[in-house]
């Protein structure tokens, strides 16, 4: 404000200068644009809104979803998995100015390494690229996911050197790269970077041999002679003790028996008994 214009405000009665000021002062708040920063601000807040309307519109259109991953809070997934139309590149452009998506589901898709960048800005957790054209150039594309905890290379061309972008991604807990062609080196290697991370590969599934059971021979005698097993001459003695004593029974009730009837033997006995 000039000096001239001060003094003529200092001149005026007080209610008058208060007034006078004031709308200088709005008059310079909105030649410098700071009146209207309100105004921009929720005009930037709707076209933000109308943007995203937009990118969920085209998701859906391209087949895939956009849905809410729980009640209890905003974030959200989107997934194109198992639609019935190709999806590549150009369905993914926008995705970025949808908020909150923590999950992303590009499993089976047509999505190329290029593709990838597409997803810059997202706050990703979990992330499937299963069956799809990535390889190691499309992996570079992720080292801005910070937060990402599950990671779904199955079926893809990443190799060894595309595990090199995965590295300083501190919170991932979970890589399946079964069918990729990475190796058993470069995992161990990414674990050494990554020790809490459990890298899930290729199963190895090792033939089962099954071995006849050995039969046991019997011990040998001094003379060479093969001895019998012990168990058949325990069984085969005991059979016969069984039989002798079976006899020995039947003798002696035969005996009696004979004795009963004998008129003298009975008349002795009598006699001994006197």
């Amino acid at each position: 404000m000039s000096r001239k214009v001060t003094s003529k405000l200092l001149k005026m009665p007080k209610s008058v200068a208060f007034l006078a000021g004031t709308t200088l002062i709005l008059s310079f708040l909105v030649t410098t644009g700071s009146a209207t920063t309100p105004v921009v601000a929720r005009q930037d807040k709707e076209t933000s809104s109308r943007r995203e309307s937009e990118a969920i519109k085209a998701v859906e259109s391209a087949g895939g979803r956009v849905y809410r991953i729980s009640a209890a809070d905003t974030t959200r997934e989107v997934s194109f998995n198992l639609v019935s139309v190709p999806v590549g590149d150009q369905q993914l452009k926008d995705v970025n100015v949808i908020g909150e998506v923590i999950w992303m589901n590009l499993a089976g898709t047509n999505v190329t390494n290029d593709g990838l960048k597409h997803l810059a800005g997202l706050p990703l957790k979990k992330l499937h690229l299963e069956r799809t054209k990535i390889g190691d150039d499309g992996l570079k594309h992720l080292k801005s996911f910070k937060d990402l905890e599950y990671l779904n290379v199955y079926d893809t061309k990443v190799t060894d050197a595309g595990l090199e972008h995965l590295k300083e991604l501190k919170n991932l807990r979970k890589l399946y790269v079964w069918k990729s062609s990475v190796t058993e080196a470069g995992m161990k290697k990414l674990n050494e970077s990554l020790p809490e991370l459990a890298i899930v590969g290729e199963l190895k599934l090792e033939p089962v041999v099954i071995e006849e059971p050995k039969k046991e021979e019997p011990p040998k005698t001094e003379k060479g002679k093969k001895e019998k097993p012990k168990k058949a001459d325990d069984k085969k003695a005991k059979r016969k003790k069984k039989a002798a004593e079976s006899d020995d029974q039947k003798a002696k009730s035969e005996d009696k028996q004979k004795d009963s009837t004998n008129p003298d033997k009975k008349k002795a006995d009598e006699k001994d008994k006197t």
